[in-house]
């Protein structure tokens, strides 16, 4: 997982009071009408978090967000800025529509390709350079009773990384001109995901992080578990202000890592577990 503050996070948050366009870019794709086509919007915003993954610090970033669905099915999405509810780039082709409940196949990814990395004593890095772990995978996505679900299972991720289940619930409300959602996300992380990104020493993620000095370690499979707080308000027409607060815990097979045991200890400020915070302002095409 990245640093808190330098992922891209979507506005994709229903909004009342605006025309079709911007309307399509703050609604998330379960509410997104049948006949939507897409949107795109660009953004700037300013990021601050702490967490076991990157020292704590504040940064500013810009982001793109965007999706399309062709007549036929297929369609793209490419979520970013602080309040993200879907993950990472993807592409699909929806198999099944109702008013309430949509059914799609969906390619993307459960972990970027960012690299393992190690403080020395000395403060220097050691980076073990890491691929993109992709899926092949089902989504599940409704709403009922008021609240939103979402459901993402792929039996097998690339390079033999083992399975991948994501689900996620949230709810969403309106006050006046704001929209405000909080949503709770858990992942399933398979052992071999994690053992090839945190595992020390062996030989069951190809020889990779071979760190003189440390003991063998094998991640073991987790729980992933997140607390998203959002708050999307139009400005005008185009103009949306998205406000953002994340709560990560991490899985144990991870902090249980002596690399990040080791980088706990060493880093600027880190924490076992991840606090972020998000502001931007973006426009809607």
């Amino acid at each position: 997982m990245n640093k808190v503050m330098i992922r891209t996070l979507a506005s994709c948050l229903l909004l009342a009071g605006m025309n079709s366009q911007t309307l399509l870019a703050a609604e998330s794709p379960q509410e997104q009408h049948p006949d939507s086509k897409g949107f795109v919007a660009i953004g700037v915003g300013a990021f601050a978090g702490q967490g076991p993954f990157g020292d704590a610090s504040v940064g500013l970033g810009y982001f793109v967000n965007g999706a399309y669905e062709w007549d036929n099915g297929l369609f793209v999405e490419v979520p970013g800025g602080p309040n993200n509810l879907l993950g990472n780039t993807s592409v699909g082709y929806n198999l099944y529509r109702t008013a309430q409940w949509d059914v799609d196949f969906l390619a993307s990814s459960a972990r970027s390709d960012a690299d393992t990395k190690y403080i020395q004593q000395d403060g220097s890095e050691l980076r073990f350079t890491k691929n993109q772990t992709n899926y092949l995978g089902v989504r599940f996505r409704g709403i009922w009773s008021g609240l939103r679900f979402q459901l993402i299972a792929a039996p097998q991720m690339s390079d033999d990384r083992g399975a991948y289940v994501s689900s996620q619930i949230s709810k969403h409300w309106t006050v006046k001109n704001w929209h405000l959602f909080s949503a709770y996300r858990m992942n399933y992380l398979s052992g071999d995901m994690l053992n090839y990104y945190y595992g020390v020493n062996n030989t069951e993620n190809n020889n990779n992080n071979r760190i003189d000095g440390l003991p063998e370690y094998i991640a073991s499979s987790g729980l992933s578990h997140s607390l998203h707080l959002g708050a999307t308000y139009p400005l005008t027409e185009n103009w949306l202000f998205d406000a953002s607060l994340r709560y990560y815990h991490t899985p144990s097979a991870i902090t249980d890592s002596p690399i990040i045991q080791n980088n706990l200890a060493r880093g600027d400020n880190r924490s076992r577990n991840a606090l972020g915070l998000g502001l931007s302002v973006s426009y809607v095409f």
